[in-house]
């Protein structure tokens, strides 16, 4: 198991002093739109990542099935990279209104809104000329965003990201879930008195549980280890956040 998604102090402590400095220091942006995208998109969405990300921590640390656990945790899965990526928009916006870039660009109508990105070639041109470190820092991880754009952001695919409930590893295991997952479509009448779900849950406890989650894409599925990708793409965003917003909230007497 992944021991930065299990023990993760270094995780927490991050979040709390970003959080921190937004509270301290949120007086030192002087763009009161600059301010909106920090205080009232960036904090909260960090706050429901953290939500998610310590629900997804607690409850893959099992043996047994999950059962109806799982679907909250497709919930709080695709709710955690939804506000991930929802929070580099806001750091990318709030950095576009502090420092006049594309000042043309407005937020509700403007056509060239997907400039406002942290990762666009445009946005890293502009913010090159005065924030050098920053502009290539982000440069760095363009690959990551790539990744996280085509292969783990629930609003760009069609199909969300999915739990796996469980692992058959063997023709019995197969053949035990195949049997169990039959009684559930008998006659109302053959059914002894339970519900189908009840057959379904039970074929469920036929397969063996690890921590994983399903990616749909035409070409098939892509699964990926929860506590890896998770935690490899928190330290990402809290590397880009902790940049980002020491620019936005470092003092200027000018």
């Amino acid at each position: 198991m992944n021991s930065s998604f299990y023990d993760d102090d270094r995780f927490l402590e991050i979040e709390h002093k970003l959080l921190e400095l937004t509270l301290v220091r949120h007086s030192y942006i002087r763009d009161p739109q600059a301010q909106r995208h920090v205080r009232e998109g960036f904090d909260r969405r960090l706050l429901m990542m953290q939500v998610s990300r310590i629900f997804l921590r607690e409850q893959t640390k099992r043996e047994e099935t999950l059962g109806t656990i799982c679907w909250e945790l497709n919930v709080h899965l695709n709710s955690y990279y939804l506000n991930l990526r929802g929070a580099l928009d806001n750091l990318a916006w709030a950095l576009k209104y502090e420092f006049n870039l594309f000042p043309e660009v407005d937020e509700e109508k403007s056509p060239r809104r997907s400039y406002s990105n942290l990762f666009h070639r445009k946005f890293q041109e502009l913010l090159r000329r005065d924030h050098s470190e920053l502009a290539e820092m982000l440069f760095t991880l363009a690959s990551w965003q790539t990744e996280l754009s085509n292969l783990r952001d629930p609003a760009a695919h069609r199909i969300p990201l999915t739990v796996v409930a469980g692992v058959i590893s063997s023709p019995e295991e197969l053949e035990e879930f195949r049997r169990r997952e039959s009684l559930a479509s008998r006659p109302a009448d053959q059914l002894e008195g339970h519900s189908r779900s009840s057959y379904l849950r039970q074929a469920q406890m036929a397969a063996k549980y690890h921590p994983l989650f399903a990616l749909s894409g035409p070409t098939g599925l892509n699964v990926r280890q929860i506590p890896v990708q998770v935690a490899e793409d928190h330290d990402r965003f809290l590397r880009v956040a902790q940049a980002t917003l020491q620019e936005l909230l470092s003092f200027r007497d000018s």
